[in-house]
């Protein structure tokens, strides 16, 4: 007989507590006892203390303020509201933010009455009620083992952090959730088909609620279960059956929650630049992640925690395992490994990564760590045994000594509140928290008026006018900040004096009328008075347009900025009233027309100036290209000295400080007439050129002028621009307010009762969204983008302005997918169907899920603009670090892709490290005709010459023929700033030059060497050997995705149809009977 197993027989007292029936409800019963009165006792001071118990967390009190005006529409009778105004100009409350964790937080709140203790009080529950769904396992692993797993989840390092430090309270409710789904997962891996219908959809209506509850988070929980199906599979015997059920079960639950995902996909994170993001993910050194020992200087320190080493440990009984249990080591440990700063590079090479944030893969090893350690423990006997729950119970000891502490109230924000009660006996309309968000989210909880600037601005939807004010006040440009919050109807700051602000902006706020009413040690709050919600009359004198107009404008605060709406999309007189148009990486639908447009704006009299700095390329030249101008790419080094019809103008370097070539273009064209030229290569060069076109001119702008007047503050550069802008430099439009005689706001949107409007062009200040619905006296009016805000044209008189919503992008078609997906599920559980049968009908829904999100999940197309993030998930060959014989010439990896229907060879190359001034030179031989040879006429070799700088990057590319012969030459800003890193670039060659067709198969190699000296190769890639490619057009993800799902559907169906065959059928007697 084996040795009985200690975890599954009742331990002390509870032998005399009843018959076999008890025993296990009363061991549970106490189990769940000790771990919640652990818990509260760990937590007092935050829960069950008097007095004040506030988190001190950056995140928290914003979310407390949510749900507090969450609440205050329910008693209006408003149970799911469109427009929280109190946020930046209008924010959309459920458009970004999940429902579900406002909701429930609203919920506590209304039944404590404490903001506070009700946020502290969620954050307990949470980790309570994931702790506590740890002792459904016990049926599987014994009680001893479950309940040990549960502690180590409620106590783990990572999950304390989240809940205390950052007080990211949705993060945490899918925390919380993920034991029950892990729970319902193994259910659905190893149940037979009749009992896992229930864990099915279980699992898929937990899904639907996890991606209600913060979508990042529940992406990463999706792909981890996932991948431990996948794992427990490889060593059941369940294998497609279970890992199709489960993967039904999670697909069902991202169709559920499409009419929300869908809308929300567009907008927060995925509207900010992938390689922003992927540049800002979090990384850890190992050594510090793994060391307990530094969260004694900083409480507040990212740590896996000692079950990540044991974890490592128990891998030593691999052959004694489980699935169960090997899946959930793995998964664990793979998990949290992906915060370490090793493995980042690896992950940053993914489609998709830069919205799965490395970081926040630790709450699933603070998940499967436990649940695998406590699978392995109930596999274990005699002292291996014991000492195996020694070694957990100590674990617990050695990381709750270091994670307790986090769980302490801050202060009661004594002067904030004051200054709140003062606030709200003074007139005013809005308050703007100057702090760089060092503050963390305590004001936007506390003061009393709508705010438009401060904490978390991520997913507001004016986030880019909010960037660009935080750059204006690192830079000191007082004059814009002060003009911007104007125009946002600002009549109270929060000020916080902290580096890195600079200049006077201080001295700016009080010259424009604020005035300092207190002030605490670094903190201060200034006043004037207002004149309430308002509207603005504005005169600005430039319109600009383009990404690039958003560089000038803190320059030149008279400038409006449109944004990224295309040109084409404006009409001419909307463009007429303004005196002049600025255009910088403006884009277009159809160049004809957009050319078409500003030539009629010109002969009218218009002035425009363009900067072709980063604007769409002409399809032939590959140059930048408008009203037949090119933009020719030229290197320059150190200051330039411009010949004007006053004098010479000296410009400062561009880059400063900066020795070696930038790069930069020349404006060329018929009818461009020279008027600021440059020495380049011993002839003069068009630096600014002027066509004139009827009653108006246009100005083309070289030297990339307009950033160089940004970054280097060069006077004679600003003047200049300034002088071809028509504006004063620090100068501000003018503005006169329209004070509305009653204006309300509330989840509905905005209303303005507006009188004696003289009619014509008003600037609305609430921020500009994609859906926005604008009625003046009931009936719809345009409204355009305008500093991030809404440009409305309005008639004369009296009348009442609303400003609301409408169906957002998405909605429609998330909600569709949603019906189909609750359709399937309820007929499965009515078991109308076999879980089988509604795959098909499931899969067809994921599949349109798939294609209507792929603009903001996936990768999308290659595009040469200096951003890599569409590189993820492309054709890569990585090199050897350190074979290189000059280290800035190391390649590190080689990209090559094509786009669907272009025929175009995109090319991307990466190098270790960034030293050398005359940056690196590449040389990329293609044998065209595939037969080993290089150096034939038919072969190319693509020479490419790249240097980072300060704030931009050259690239030059040259294409040769195999014999020497050049074919084309062009250039542009397509590579890693000195700033970014200088270690990037992209490009992309014609299948016309490079002599090819699609579908041609060709191979190639890579070279490199310091710039300006081809002839001493440094690296090579391959090291030996070439690669054969063949360019052609590539599957989407999304159309991938479907073919591999089916094909996974149609295999499975089709093996289980020969199993069926396989059965003997028994032979019947005479007599009917079967033998």
């Amino acid at each position: 007989m084996g040795e009985p197993d200690p975890f599954r027989a009742p331990v002390g007292v509870l032998n005399v507590l009843g018959g076999r029936r008890w025993r296990e409800p009363l061991a549970t019963g106490v189990a769940l006892l000790v771990l919640w009165v652990c818990l509260l006792a760990a937590t007092w001071r935050v829960t069950l203390a008097p007095g004040w118990v506030g988190p001190w967390s950056s995140d928290a009190w914003g979310h407390v303020a949510k749900a507090e005006y969450l609440l205050r529409c329910w008693k209006q009778r408003v149970f799911f509201p469109t427009i929280y105004p109190d946020w930046y100009l209008g924010h959309e409350l459920f458009r970004y933010y999940a429902p579900v964790p406002y909701i429930l937080l609203a919920l506590l709140l209304a039944a404590l009455g404490d903001p506070a203790r009700a946020s502290q009080w969620y954050v307990v529950l949470a980790l309570g009620a994931g702790g506590s769904s740890f002792l459904l396992f016990r049926r599987r692993l014994g009680l001893v083992p479950a309940s040990l797993a549960g502690f180590l989840f409620t106590f783990y390092p990572d999950h304390w952090r989240v809940a205390f430090a950052e007080g990211n309270l949705p993060r945490l409710t899918v925390v919380a959730l993920l034991p029950l789904a892990v729970w319902l997962a193994h259910e659905a891996l190893y149940a037979g088909e009749k009992g896992s219908m229930r864990r099915l959809l279980g699992l898929g209506c937990l899904t639907a609620l996890m991606v209600l509850c913060h979508a990042m988070a529940a992406a990463i929980a999706v792909a981890v279960l996932l991948s431990f199906g996948i794992l427990c599979a490889l060593w059941s015997r369940q294998r497609a059956q279970g890992l199709l059920r489960l993967l039904s079960s999670l697909g069902l639950g991202l169709a559920l929650s499409a009419w929300w995902l869908l809308p929300s996909l567009r907008g927060g994170i995925t509207g900010l630049s992938a390689a922003a993001m992927s540049e800002a993910q979090a990384s850890f050194p190992p050594f510090q992640a793994l060391n307990p020992l530094s969260r004694l200087a900083n409480p507040e320190a990212f740590y896996l925690g000692v079950s990540f080493f044991l974890g490592l440990l128990a891998l030593a009984f691999w052959k004694r395992m489980r699935s169960l249990e090997r899946g959930a080591v793995l998964t664990g440990l793979l998990a949290g490994l992906m915060p370490l700063s090793p493995v980042r590079g690896l992950w940053s090479a993914l489609p998709g990564s830069h919205l799965l944030w490395p970081i926040r893969f630790t709450s699933l090893a603070g998940t499967f760590l436990p649940l695998g350690l406590a699978a392995v423990l109930h596999g274990l006997r005699g002292f291996a045994q014991r000492a195996g729950v020694g070694a957990l119970a100590l674990v617990l000891v050695v990381d709750a000594w270091g994670t307790i502490p986090l769980a302490r109230p801050q202060d009661p924000p004594v002067w904030l509140e004051a200054v709140a009660a003062q606030m709200q006996g003074l007139p005013g309309w809005r308050a703007a928290t100057l702090d760089l968000s060092r503050m963390g989210s305590k004001p936007a909880r506390f003061l009393p008026r709508e705010q438009v600037y401060g904490w978390a601005y991520q997913g507001a939807p004016n986030a880019r006018a909010v960037a660009s004010l935080n750059e204006a006040l690192v830079s000191g440009l007082g004059a814009y900040v002060v003009d911007r919050l104007d125009e946002m109807g600002v009549d109270d700051v929060l000020w916080l004096d902290v580096p890195p602000a600079q200049g006077n902006v201080l001295q700016d706020l009080q010259a424009a009328g604020f005035r300092v009413l207190s002030a605490s040690g670094p903190q201060m709050w200034l006043h004037r008075d207002g004149l309430g919600p308002r509207v603005f009359w504005v005169a600005y004198p430039v319109l600009g347009i383009g990404t690039g107009a958003y560089n000038v404008a803190p320059v030149w605060p008279q400038m409006g900025v449109g944004g990224e709406r295309p040109l084409d999309d404006y009409r001419l007189e909307e463009l007429q009233e303004f005196g002049v148009l600025f255009l910088s990486r403006a884009t277009w639908r159809d160049r004809d027309r957009a050319e078409a447009l500003v030539r009629a704006y010109a002969e009218a009299g218009g002035t425009v100036v363009v900067d072709l700095t980063g604007s769409p390329q002409d399809v032939w030249a590959r140059l930048p290209k408008f009203l037949g101008v090119y933009a020719e790419p030229v290197w320059l080094e150190g200051p330039q000295v411009l010949h004007g019809p006053a004098g010479d103008v000296h410009l400062a370097p561009f880059p400063p400080q900066e020795e070696g070539p930038w790069l930069a273009h020349t404006p060329q064209g018929p009818g461009l007439e020279p008027v600021w030229t440059f020495s380049y290569l011993g002839e003069e060069a068009t630096a600014v050129g002027r066509m004139r076109l009827g009653r108006g001119t246009v100005w083309f702008v070289g030297l990339n002028l307009p950033w160089h007047a940004r970054v280097t503050g060069d006077r004679a550069s600003r003047a200049l621009l300034g002088y071809l802008l028509g504006l004063e430099e620090g100068g501000r439009p003018l503005r006169l307010p329209i004070p509305a005689a009653a204006y309300s706001a509330g989840p509905e949107g905005h209303r303005f009762h507006l009188r004696d409007l003289p009619g014509g062009w008003v600037l609305v200040p609430v921020s500009w969204r994609d859906d926005v619905r604008v009625r003046w006296n009931g009936a719809d009016v345009e409204a355009l983008p305008m500093n991030d805000l809404l440009w409305v044209h309005l008639p004369a008189g009296d009348g009442v302005l609303e400003v609301g919503s409408r169906l957002p992008p998405g909605r429609l078609a998330g909600t569709g997918i949603s019906l189909v997906a609750a359709l399937v599920g309820g007929l499965w559980a009515v078991r109308r169907w076999p879980w089988r049968r509604g795959i098909g009908l499931l899969l067809a829904a994921l599949a349109l899920l798939g294609f209507t999100a792929q603009p903001a999940l996936a990768a999308g197309p290659i595009v040469v603009d200096g951003q890599f993030s569409d590189w993820d998930g492309q054709a890569y060959l990585d090199d050897p670090i350190g074979d290189a014989h000059i280290p800035s010439t190391d390649i590190a990896r080689f990209y090559w892709a094509t786009n669907p229907g272009d025929g175009t060879a995109y090319f991307m190359f990466q190098r270790a490290q960034e030293h050398e001034p005359r940056g690196v030179l590449y040389l990329l031989w293609v044998d065209t005709d595939n037969n080993g040879q290089y150096g034939e006429p038919q072969d190319r070799l693509v020479l490419v010459l790249y240097h980072a700088q300060n704030g931009d990057s050259v690239v030059l590319v040259t294409v040769l023929t195999g014999t020497g012969q050049a074919i084309r030459t062009y250039g542009g800003d397509w590579g890693d700033s000195r700033e970014e890193g200088g270690t990037r670039c992209e490009f992309g060659v014609s299948f016309d030059d490079l002599g090819i067709t699609a579908g041609q198969a060709i191979r190639m190699f890579l070279q490199s060497a310091p710039g300006g000296q081809g002839n001493l190769i440094s690296d090579r890639a391959p090291d030996a050997g070439d690669v054969q490619w063949s360019p052609v057009d590539a599957l989407g993800y999304g159309l991938l995705g479907m073919f591999l799902g089916g094909g996974v559907v149609l295999l499975t169906l089709t093996q289980r149809a020969r199993e069926r065959r396989a059965v003997p059928i028994p032979a019947r007697s005479s007599d009917g009977a079967r033998r």
